[in-house]
């Protein structure tokens, strides 16, 4: 591992938590490698995506025993991610609302929207049919994602085919039930159908205006929905971060072997991003 020091991958506010949980995995004896390789080892993968074989020779072991590595305890790890994702109060929102929401938006409690991720085409028809994204053209996984108007990640859904709508993903992932009464949720026009159950919860949706086809939106409307459009810019640049890691971009093609392990990896990914640096100046 001394030959093929990775750690130029890491953030450095990623090093002390990325220590932390390699204290909590237990690796065999017999092995080359330490618990923080085989961090670093898990990293490598999630953030370049490369081959096993490529790894294997990179930390000097087999291309088999960096598959083992990679998925050993990795449920576990992702445990330990995900309690970095915190859906904050309203009032923590509040307290650290952006100047540019607190004109027009000052009650938005989260952006969201969903990203999707190309996998290889599955074997068995019904789930070919079932992840099967008419957006992008191929086979996927969505989710759900919700950042708070600071950018802090508060929420991510588990993967779904891409087949589901938005309203599906958002019904069935467990977001509606963090609402409390007053909360504001902010999104694309394309979630328009999701409104209904928002306002069941005596919450509140912030959207741009619909358009009608044949008619024309006002001013004040074009106006709301550059606003809009200009805040939701939250929500796309935690995504980009989600996409700087390779096992996560959009066309990855992932693996079948390895689509069981994508919201562990999500998981691992937004709560690690949730340490870094500030996604909003």
């Amino acid at each position: 591992m001394s030959l093929y020091p990775r750690m130029y991958l890491v953030d450095k506010e990623w090093i002390s938590i990325l220590s932390l949980i390699s204290n909590k995995i237990n690796v065999r004896k017999s092995s080359n490698l330490t618990p923080t390789d085989v961090i670093y080892l898990r990293f490598c993968k999630m953030r370049l995506n490369e081959s096993f074989r490529i790894l294997g020779h990179e930390f000097g072991i087999s291309s088999k025993n960096v598959g083992i590595f990679f998925r050993m305890n990795l449920e576990f790890v992702a445990y330990h991610f995900k309690e970095l994702i915190i859906w904050p109060s309203i009032d923590t929102v509040k307290k650290n609302m952006p100047v540019s929401f607190r004109k027009n938006y000052a009650g938005v409690s989260c952006i969201i929207d969903c990203l999707e991720i190309e996998i290889e085409k599955p074997s068995n028809p019904v789930h070919q049919a079932l992840t099967w994204s008419q957006y992008k053209k191929c086979n996927t996984l969505k989710y759900l994602l919700a950042v708070t108007p600071y950018g802090l990640i508060s929420f991510i859904s588990i993967g779904i085919g891409g087949r589901a709508t938005d309203e599906m993903v958002v019904s069935n992932s467990g977001f509606l039930d963090l609402f409390v009464p007053g909360t504001f949720v902010m999104a694309d026009r394309g979630f328009k159908k999701i409104e209904p159950y928002v306002l069941q919860r005596k919450c509140k949706f912030v959207r741009p205006p619909s358009v009608s086809e044949g008619v024309a939106l006002s001013k004040e409307q074009v106006v709301e929905s550059r606003k809009i459009a200009g805040l939701r810019n939250h929500v796309e640049r935690a995504i980009s971060r989600i996409r700087e890691f390779s096992f996560l971009a959009p066309h990855v093609r992932l693996d079948s072997n390895l689509i069981k392990y994508c919201d562990s990896v999500m998981y691992c990914v937004c709560g690690l991003l949730n340490v870094r640096g500030p996604l909003i100046k």
